[in-house]
């Protein structure tokens, strides 16, 4: 039986082509969250995440977390402050209430934020930590 691949039809299968943790549908998650590797969020998340590796929310995910990762992607909600070493792209269904910065910031049609924005280069994400101060 082949596996069947979360990200399939989102687009997003690139980003997470390697391993990733997932928070599922029906898991609650409080406190922080750090790492190396990508993480798929389902579920609901409250505290503080910062990874060296992709973020992908999806459509039920409930992120309440000020969030830092390479790159992230959004089907669900986020209400937090939102960093991207990379690309950040919110996909319809997905809404953000939060200040935001990125080196690529993709906003689609029908996505909801509420926040300053902010495009960063490499040398920006050496200089501060984090953002919205």
């Amino acid at each position: 039986m082949k596996k069947k691949n979360l990200l399939e039809g989102t687009g997003e299968a690139d980003l997470f082509s390697k391993s990733a943790s997932l928070i599922s549908r029906n898991s609650r998650i409080e406190g922080d969250i750090t790492g190396k590797e990508n993480i798929i969020i389902e579920g609901s998340v409250k505290g503080s995440i910062k990874i060296d590796g992709n973020i992908f929310v999806g459509a039920s995910g409930v992120v309440e977390a000020d969030v830092e990762a390479d790159n992230i992607s959004i089907q669900g909600n986020i209400s937090g402050n939102v960093a991207a070493r990379g690309q950040l792209d919110i996909q319809p269904s997905g809404r953000i209430s939060g200040d935001i910065s990125a080196r690529s910031i993709d906003i689609k049609e029908g996505a909801s934020f509420e926040g300053r924005s902010r495009m960063m280069n490499l040398v920006s994400y050496r200089e501060i930590d984090g953002i919205g101060d």
